[in-house]
């Protein structure tokens, strides 16, 4: 628990000393600074905590005390005083505050775009009812024409119907490119000076 403006009272009264000066002296250790310096501070490669990392921690410096002959004694944060825990409780409070309006606002989120999707399946369904089976926006012949030409090595080498079956059978679809041409409004001749694969 930390005292507001401590260090602005202490520090005239501060000066820096070498750990060889402390030999054969207790020095008292905020045991929880350095838990929370451990753990915040030693990550691995990928930046994650390590879970032992205040014990090695803990186990170096109390060592290097050691080797200097330094008694440390460890003192523990006790229980909070009644107006920290009214504090603690406070923000404990506004913290679940937010992750409720996040869920909530997760939730609107969601239904918000389950509605969409079905918004547009449903014009889907409409448009192919309606015959016009075009999703997207309308094309030339011509570039029809030029996607198929491009693909002609496969159409001319299976021949006017094909069974292409690159899926698996539950989804095998029956494609005939003679019916596919007169839709866009062509024939299945050769374009002239194509040459087959």
């Amino acid at each position: 628990m930390g005292v507001t403006g401590l260090w602005t009272i202490a520090n005239p009264c501060a000066r820096p000393v070498k750990l060889e000066s402390l030999a054969r002296k207790r020095l008292a250790v905020d045991a929880s600074i350095w838990i929370y310096q451990f753990l915040k501070a030693v990550r691995d490669k990928e930046g994650h905590a390590l879970q032992s990392s205040h014990v090695v921690g803990f186990f170096r410096r109390i060592c290097k005390l050691l080797f200097f002959g330094i008694k440390p004694v460890f003192v523990f944060d006790g229980g909070a005083p009644p107006l920290k825990r009214q504090t603690i409780a406070g923000r404990k409070a506004r913290r679940e505050g937010r992750k409720e309006d996040a869920r909530r606002t997760a939730g609107r989120i969601l239904a918000l775009q389950v509605q969409r999707s079905a918004d547009i399946e449903a014009e889907r369904r409409r448009k192919r009812k309606s015959g016009d089976w075009e999703d997207g926006p309308r094309t030339t012949r011509e570039s029809c024409r030029r996607v198929i030409w491009k693909s002609m090595p496969a159409c001319s080498a299976a021949g006017r119907k094909s069974t292409f079956t690159t899926f698996p059978k539950s989804t095998l679809t029956r494609i005939s490119l003679s019916r596919c041409l007169w839709r866009i409004g062509t024939t299945f001749s050769m374009p002239r000076g194509y040459v087959p694969g």
